[in-house]
């Protein structure tokens, strides 16, 4: 018994090996990156290398006809080829970089339109940038996420900052929905369930503050009946 006795309190004070998901997310949309849009985008380089041979071009037939991709354009039209079947689930899955593009684009010379490399369409340059703007707020996620979990005692600061993301990406969301016209919601769906999917993500937060203030309760109670 004693033994045993000495062996919890070891174990409370011992550190937990398990990853925190404040680190472990924001990995994990980094290895997506690579295996979504680095490594394809660097096969199809390859590919253009060699179809090319030392050539200033490479030529090749497609439904407009035949294209020729001079050599000086081969990463940005491999970018271009390996995002385009990718660009709005990236776009809605890391629908917070946008918090980061827009002023970095007020400050471009392309105001208002969005800044993109020269001869890639906006939305392949979201896909390739996305995910990293997108990292801080993987983070964030995850530190609610460990707070959800137990794993860490959350103060009311990450909660309400947390909270008030959640309640300020519900009022876009429907703004949105009602703010736009039918015929403006085609081809709109990714943008929709992105809000959705980061609204429940956000949900973290108040949902570990009121688990965090139902357990402080609980205590009080329990505080209370042990000094009766």
């Amino acid at each position: 018994m004693n033994g045993t006795k000495a062996y919890l309190r070891y174990s409370a004070h011992v550190p937990s090996r398990r990853i925190s998901f404040s680190l472990l997310l924001p990995v994990l949309s980094l290895a997506l990156w690579v295996c979504l849009i680095s490594v394809p985008t660097t096969l199809v380089y390859a590919n253009f290398q060699l179809s090319a041979r030392g050539a200033p071009a490479v030529s090749f037939s497609s439904s407009l006809g035949k294209v020729t991709i001079p050599r000086k354009r081969f990463l940005r039209f491999a970018v271009v080829a390996a995002t385009s079947h990718l660009a709005h689930v990236i776009q809605a899955v890391d629908l917070p970089a946008i918090a980061i593009e827009l002023p970095l684009s007020r400050l471009s010379s392309t105001w208002p339109r969005t800044w993109t490399p020269a001869g890639m369409t906006v939305e392949s340059w979201r896909a390739v940038i996305y995910p990293i703007y997108c990292l801080p707020f993987w983070w964030f996620v995850g530190v609610g996420l460990d707070g959800l979990l137990k794993r860490r005692h959350l103060r009311w600061p990450w909660l309400l900052t947390g909270t008030l993301l959640c309640g300020f990406l519900v009022f876009l969301a429907l703004g949105l929905t009602f703010g736009v016209s039918a015929k403006d919601h085609v081809g709109m769906a990714y943008v929709f369930w992105g809000f959705g999917f980061w609204v429940a993500l956000m949900g973290i937060f108040p949902a570990t503050w009121l688990r965090q203030g139902l357990a402080s309760r609980r205590n009080l109670r329990l505080m209370a009946r042990s000094h009766t």
